[in-house]
């Protein structure tokens, strides 16, 4: 009996024990805390606007590298504050549809920007693959347009903004029946704003 007693006692002394440093949570008492899961992590967004390859800051070497011999260059006609060379490049594959043509403007042999052209009814498949890969757009802006007969149009404006870079993509452009991809620098660098400003106070005193 004695014997029964004392493996008793033993045996509730353990389970305080135990209770006491934790190997065994007591009765009542709140659970330790869980740590919450990561949440997944998001898809991550692209850094730059990268079209088919061709990004801005890119050399006028790997431009024309990346148009392959469909790549026409040339300098420009006249002085030009946003290039001093363009590409032109025809048939452009964008959201599985071809593009009209794409205009790239090199300056100091850098690529500045570009503009790509399309049929408006492309509009909406672009509108959605640069979604996908941008995400949501900024800023959209809506406007009536009128062509040269006096009909009405109404006019969509999709933005985008990644670092120092913009995208504008718009439904139709002058030419009502086509739209147009443009993508540039949000803010000039010094010497486009130089050479901008030297283009306004030539143009004021050429009187």
């Amino acid at each position: 009996m004695s014997t029964d007693k004392t493996h008793t006692t033993a045996v509730v002394i353990l389970l305080t024990l135990a209770m006491l440093i934790g190997v065994i949570p007591c009765y009542g008492d709140p659970k330790p805390p869980i740590a919450p899961s990561p949440s997944p992590s998001p898809v991550a967004l692209s850094e730059k606007f990268d079209l088919k390859g061709f990004y801005l800051g890119m050399s006028k070497k790997d431009v024309k590298a990346a148009g392959g011999n469909k790549m026409f260059c040339f300098p420009s006609a006249a002085k030009n504050c946003i290039a001093d060379n363009f590409c032109s490049l025809e048939g452009l594959s964008v959201a599985g549809t071809k593009t009209g043509g794409t205009i790239f403007m090199i300056k100091n042999d850098r690529l500045h920007g570009f503009t790509v052209t399309f049929s408006k009814e492309n509009f909406a498949n672009i509108a959605e693959a640069f979604t996908g890969k941008y995400g949501k757009a900024q800023k959209t802006e809506t406007q009536t347009v009128k062509n040269g007969l006096g009909s009405s149009f109404e006019k969509v404006e999709l933005w985008w903004a990644i670092k120092d870079a913009s995208a504008i993509l718009s439904n139709i452009e002058d030419n009502v029946n086509e739209g147009q991809l443009r993508v540039m620098p949000i803010i000039p660098s010094d010497q486009t704003i130089e050479c901008l400003a030297k283009e306004e106070n030539a143009a004021q005193n050429d009187l």
